[in-house]
Parts: structure tokens; sequence; C-alpha cells
């Protein structure tokens, strides 16, 4: 059965929109996704997972294992109440202000055509792509981002992925909020890292307020078939879990070795190794 095939058998389970801290958010992720796993291990079925949310205050949020010695500065993040976090898809931090628009989509693998990770990028993608080209925007896929204007154009949306066993996490974030100095001071960028950000990066609110009510609504209608289930009593006590044992434990963020660009530069910059090829949206 071909993915678009699947994509109009399936139905989606919609967690509604929520607001909460960025460490909570992605606990739910991470929450979700496990439960998922579990599911699909044992032999049972599990529909795909779509969830929008926002944070309540600013933060930084480092890519799965990434260093944050010399890539977040945290006296200059806790003058300006600005959290620290990890996600545990790939890729390297970015700072997201509440402007910001998140997705997630958690999915049996089988969901998808192929185990080629950009061909699960591209799929996953196009879904929120839709929903922005009906509200105007002239957004197209990148190699793992969403661009304004073409596949090589500036991108307003970057996305990181995690595949388990039978399930899988893509996680993304469109960028409403612009970047400015202080927020590359928290960051510790570098001037490589800030000129390229300059000419390739693109936030939303350069084109006028972002219509989020709109952008949500046109993400579930362009679902075929789905139904609208909030967190049970189980995912949101798993979820308070992992909050406090991960997302806000001090230990867990700084131990991580992997050394990252800032994420939507790592993407760009991955675009010159690899050809972006135009993906048709479902």
């Amino acid at each position: 059965m071909s993915l678009e095939s699947r994509i109009k058998e399936a139905k989606f389970r919609v967690i509604p929109h929520v607001t909460e801290s960025a460490a909570m958010n992605l606990a739910i992720d991470r929450a979700l996704l496990e439960k998922m796993e579990k599911k699909l291990l044992n032999g049972d079925f599990a529909e795909p997972i779509i969830r929008t949310y926002q944070l309540n205050r600013p933060a930084v949020i480092l890519g799965y294992n990434q260093k944050s010695e010399g890539r977040f500065n945290h006296d200059l993040a806790n003058e300006n109440n600005v959290d620290l976090t990890m996600r545990d898809s790939g890729g390297g931090h970015m700072y997201f202000s509440p402007k910001d628009i998140h997705f997630s989509f958690i999915s049996p693998l089988n969901f998808f055509d192929s185990r080629d990770l950009i061909s699960m990028y591209w799929a996953t993608n196009s879904i929120l792509l839709n929903a922005l080209r009906k509200i105007g925007y002239d957004a197209h896929l990148g190699r793992t981002s969403i661009r304004i204007g073409d596949a090589n154009g500036l991108i307003i949306a970057g996305a990181a992925r995690k595949n388990k066993r039978f399930s899988s996490l893509q996680q993304v974030g469109i960028l409403v909020g612009n970047y400015d100095k202080e927020i590359f001071d928290i960051l510790m960028a570098r001037k490589d890292e800030i000129k390229l950000w300059k000419k390739r990066v693109w936030a939303l609110e350069k084109f006028g307020e972002l219509d989020r009510v709109n952008l949500v609504k046109n993400l579930i209608r362009s679902l075929p078939n789905y139904f609208v289930k909030d967190l049970n009593y189980d995912e949101t006590n798993e979820a308070k879990r992992l909050c406090k044992t991960v997302y806000t434990n001090s230990e867990v963020l700084t131990k991580g070795t992997k050394l990252s660009d800032i994420c939507l530069i790592a993407d760009y910059k991955k675009d010159k190794e690899e050809p972006i090829i135009e993906y048709a949206a479902a």
C-alpha cells in the first residue's frame, strides 16, 4: 500500500493544542512514543498521533546527546528566564520563544513506505507543509526542513527524528520569532553560524502575524480521518515523571558529548552534500 493510500485509510489521533514548558512538552512526546513502542512490541494496534503546542516561556532545546558546554550561556539565560532542556531527536540546539509553533508526529514505523530517513522527513513534513500553504505561505520541503520560496529557499522550520524498533517520532519547530544578538549570545553562536543564519533562516513574523489558530485548524482538516483525544491519566503521569527525572534534570542535560552547530544551520550545511529533491506534498 502506498503512503498516500495509508494516509487516506489511517485514523489519526489528534491531541489538542497546548501551551506548556518545553520540558513538559518534550516529556509528553517521549511518553507517547514509549507507550506506542510497547503496544507495537506486544503486537497491538497503534494509531499515528499528531500534536501541536507552544511554550509558556522561552527555552533552549539541545539535540540528543548534545554537549551544552560552550553552546549554552547559563548566566545570560537565567537573567532572561530562558529554560534549558533537551529532545530525544537529533540535530543541534535552538532557541524557541512562546510565539513559535511546534508539531510532533508519533507513528508506527510501518506507516512509511520506506525506511529511508529523508523520505520519512519529507512524508511527515508534507502534512505541515499543506497547512502552511493553505494559510498563504509559499512553503516547500528542504532536506529535513520547510522553506519559503522554493526547495532551496529560506528555512522557516526545522525537523528532527527518532526511530525506535517499531515506532518513530518527528518533531518540527516553526520559527515565528526572530533571533537577535541576545539570543545568539545565549546560544554562544560563532560568527560563522550567525552569518549563515542571517542569510538562510527566516522568521515568519517578518511576513506579518502568524494565524496560529487557522494553521492548526488547517493541519487537522487536511487529515482524511481523525479523532480528538487528550492525554489520559497514565500518559500524563508518565510525562510528569519524565519531565522531573530527565527534561529538567541538570545532571542529564549537561552530560552530552556531541558537538553540534545550531540546528537549522546544520540542516543547510548538509544540503551541500546531499542536494534537495522537491517532494510532492500528500
